[in-house]
């Protein structure tokens, strides 16, 4: 059962982060309902492309790395391809992470510290922490977690509590056209993306099948519940309040820390402004560690270094400074880097997966195991992966 819970926390913590600021803002001209059905559809995608991708580890023998999956069942170009997608999309999330954080944290201090030396603080921070053993990881993970959704739960109730009356804002912007949609679905997708990590989750529950099943699908269902409740009423509580930031939300012309500021102000004085700068420091940690995590993993299982100590320090370092530099450099790097993010992530997740798996099935492999089994479903999961790119590349 602790295996259980520690595998869960893991994917739901890695999902559960840059969502939780990214989510309102790319998704304010939807309005709640068009939203809504948008955060259930792309929980789905991520629940079956996780089974799909846990497919390839079960039936493999190469220590749970992408890169070694895919030299298996596809060949040196589908291992390179999957090696250097997940460092990417893992240097991406970090970068947006880090610059998210230092976001809010400047808004907070009013500017009075550099955002720079923030983002420098933060990665010093992440740095110690992957420092620790993976088994010490997944706990401060899952101690982040058990606090961010504690707070979350107080917080969202004192937020319902006050919307009484309150208007809820539907579709308010045209979303025919394909800059729209271009915009928001890689963005979307990368909050729900804890595929980096099932290589972890897959190994830490020693390849029971059922205890992948159940973290999957948990893993996609707590962000989408915890995505929809608070996404629905940050839009609720802005739209009735500051129709004028709300339609600054609404051109996605917002940085994290200015909807944190905003929900403070709008909540008032007292324990609520606290909760809503605690849940989103928290939520954007849970997954920065994940994802950092994950991205120290791969480096772990290809760096040939003989001290285990310097081998942890030089992957640390790997992991962290050049998201650092690109968080520093980069201009309004928190969507930015999210929709780019995307476009790795739904090569990483979905499309390179899918044709791996289509091979996996293809070949006459003794006691092969497969929780995936529909070649249609597959095959549709792939068409997504690839409209998302499309997507993610014609904003």
């Amino acid at each position: 059962m602790n295996k259980q819970f520690g595998a869960i926390f893991l994917l739901a913590g890695t999902a559960i982060g840059s969502g939780m600021i990214s989510l309102p803002i790319v998704l304010a001209k939807f309005g709640v309902p068009v939203s809504i059905l948008l955060m259930v559809a792309f929980a789905v995608i991520a629940y079956f492309s996780s089974i799909m991708r846990c497919d390839l580890n079960l039936n493999s023998k190469a220590n749970f790395s992408l890169k070694e999956v895919g030299e298996l069942y596809g060949g040196k170009f589908a291992g390179f391809v999957g090696s250097w997608s997940i460092k990417i999309l893992m240097f991406a999330l970090i970068s947006a992470y880090l610059f998210g954080l230092s976001s809010i944290v400047n808004e907070l201090c009013k500017g009075c510290v550099p955002q720079n030396a923030v983002i420098i603080g933060m990665a010093v921070m992440t740095l110690v922490v992957l420092a620790f053993a993976s088994e010490t990881v997944i706990r401060i993970n899952k101690s982040l977690f058990i606090f961010m959704i504690a707070a979350f739960i107080i917080l969202v109730v004192m937020l319902l509590y006050g919307l009484e009356g309150s208007d809820v804002p539907t579709i308010a912007m045209e979303i025919d056209s394909i800059k729209s949609w271009a915009c928001i679905v890689p963005v979307i997708f990368t909050s729900f993306g804890f595929q980096g990590s099932l290589h972890n989750m897959t190994e830490y529950v020693d390849n029971d099948i059922k205890l992948i099943k159940r973290s999957s699908l948990f893993g996609s269902l707590i962000p989408a519940i915890v995505y929809i409740i608070w996404t629905s009423s940050i839009l609720v509580i802005v739209f009735n309040s500051d129709h004028v930031f709300f339609e600054k939300m609404m051109a996605g012309n917002v940085s994290a820390g200015e909807l944190v500021m905003v929900l403070s102000k709008v909540c008032g004085a007292g324990a609520i402004p606290i909760a809503v700068r605690f849940v989103s420091i928290f939520a954007i940690l849970t997954s920065l560690v994940g994802v950092g995590l994950s991205l120290f993993s791969a480096y772990s299982l290809e760096l040939k270094v003989k001290n285990p100590s310097s081998k942890r320090m030089i992957c640390a370092i790997l992991t962290v400074i050049p998201s650092m530099l690109v968080a520093m450099v980069v201009p309004d790097a928190f969507i930015k880097t999210l929709n780019f993010a995307g476009i790795i992530l739904a090569v990483l997740a979905i499309v390179l997966p899918a044709i791996l798996h289509e091979n996996l099935q293809n070949q006459q492999i003794e006691d092969k195991k497969l929780m995936m089994k529909n070649k249609l479903l597959v095959r549709i999961i792939f068409a997504i992966g690839v409209i998302i790119v499309a997507l993610g590349i014609c904003w």
